[in-house]
């Protein structure tokens, strides 16, 4: 089974969309992380970490997540909204979301500890990028949100539903860029 996906890489405030790509096998069974560099180890037990605390049992196959373009990136880029597409995209994979495809989809948002997805306070420079991109490409894109947004440039998946279960929109103290957190209940 193949899929692909976008998500979002951020350096110095300024976003950018970047292609997902993964495959799965009947292969030895395991998770590979290509193209994030050192960031790779991190992201892969994240996402079997997150996997795991919400109780989701993967079948045993070869699955390869693939960051696309990663040589155009500054060195210092941040991948950290890149946790949600890369979790999202191997359960689609896996068969675990109830989606039929994802090649047109955006996914952006950090993976907390507690099970819970962390978005960026302002989604407004992302807007205006996916507006951008749509605009370029032709494409509608369909983007994986919490909740609805009007202004937003084409359909929104709410990831609530996605996931089956309920979103709990919680402010935290801000020690980074990320004060919302969205803990998913089981």
């Amino acid at each position: 089974m193949n899929g692909k996906i976008y998500g979002l890489t951020e350096y110095k405030g300024q976003y950018q969309i970047v292609d997902i790509f993964a495959y799965a096998t009947q292969g030895l069974p395991g998770i590979e992380i290509i193209g994030a560099g050192k960031l790779a180890r991190s992201l892969k037990e994240k996402v079997i970490y997150f996997t795991r605390w919400h109780g989701i049992k993967l079948p045993l196959r070869r699955y390869i997540v693939c960051l696309d373009g990663t040589e155009l990136l500054p060195e210092k880029v941040s991948y950290i909204y890149l946790e949600l597409p890369f979790l999202l995209i191997l359960w689609y994979l896996a068969g675990v979301l109830p989606i039929q495809r994802m090649d047109d989809c955006l996914a952006f948002g950090k993976l907390s500890s507690d099970g819970g997805v962390c978005l960026p306070d302002d989604v407004r420079p992302i807007q205006s990028l996916l507006t951008s991109f749509c605009a370029a490409t032709g494409e509608e894109i369909k983007t994986f949100l919490d909740q609805d947004n009007d202004d937003w440039p084409g359909p929104i998946l709410p990831l609530s539903d996605i996931l089956n279960s309920k979103l709990n929109i919680k402010k935290i103290a801000p020690r980074s860029e990320l004060a919302t957190i969205l803990s998913l209940n089981r």
